[in-house]
């Protein structure tokens, strides 16, 4: 959990059940109780979520799960997180989520945010719907996305919702009614040159991108009749890209 969850760890961490646990259960007092030094200041950690990240660090390095620098850049998220109020600490988990690529996880905590949100903060919840039309549009989603770029557009009124909203369009109607929603709305239209922009360099990005050149080869080896290392470049590539699936969607689906 530390070396692929540190960050979302809570203040209130039951570090004392973790103790008793390690000391009781693991037969690892030594560990046990150079942890309960570090949580108990010794030293010149006078600040509490300094010693709870020099604990970590410690806990980690004992194990030696991890190489030093997985170590640095856990405890750094560790304490990255460390004062911040409830809201902050959710979202982060979330932003979390969302850069490792466990999409479902990073839902369903949006869902939590926006479930217990003031209605009130409407900057708040446009960020939170924003963000969960950018996943679903990660998943291909492109009709959720749709939706949920435009109540985020509606609740907040930028811009970059409204291009994420046309990009969802684009991708889930045909091309003439596209254009006809485009030229039928003035915002639309000066905003879908944006995104046509935006598109051209994607497009240019994604001829350099390692999938697409590994498609291409498996093209070339069909074509030369090469079939024993077209079998084996493409088991190798959808091994690959099914253990990305499986960790964009693990857990549980937002409704």
């Amino acid at each position: 959990m530390l070396a692929h969850s540190a960050f979302l760890l809570e203040e209130d961490f039951p570090w004392g059940d973790t103790l008793g646990w390690l000391s009781s259960q693991c037969g690892l007092t030594d560990l046990s109780a150079d942890l309960e030094r570090i949580l108990r200041g010794a030293g010149k950690l006078r600040d509490e979520s300094a010693r709870s990240a020099a604990a970590v660090r410690h806990l980690m390095e004992y194990v030696r799960y991890t190489t030093d620098e997985e170590t640095d850049e856990s405890v750094k998220s560790f304490s990255e997180v460390s004062g911040m109020g409830l809201y902050d600490r959710r979202v982060g988990r979330a932003e979390h989520f969302m850069a490792k690529g466990r999409y479902a996880a990073a839902l369903n905590e949006y869902d939590r945010l926006l479930e217990r949100l003031d209605s009130s903060a409407a900057s708040q919840r446009a960020y939170l719907l924003h963000q969960k039309g950018v996943i679903c549009g990660r998943l291909f989603l492109f009709e959720r996305a749709q939706a949920l770029f435009l109540e985020a557009y509606e609740a907040g009124r930028n811009e970059e919702s409204y291009l994420g909203f046309l990009a969802a369009k684009r991708l889930c109607v045909d091309e003439q009614e596209y254009v006809d929603y485009v030229a039928s709305h003035p915002q639309a239209h000066r905003l879908s040159l944006e995104l046509e922009d935006r598109w051209s360099r994607a497009e240019a990005e994604f001829d350099a991108d390692r999938d697409n050149m590994a498609i291409r080869s498996l093209t070339l080896y069909r074509s030369e009749g090469r079939m024993g290392e077209y079998r084996d470049r493409l088991n190798d590539l959808t091994d690959r890209l099914d253990e990305e699936y499986r960790t964009m969607v693990d857990g549980t689906w937002a409704s």
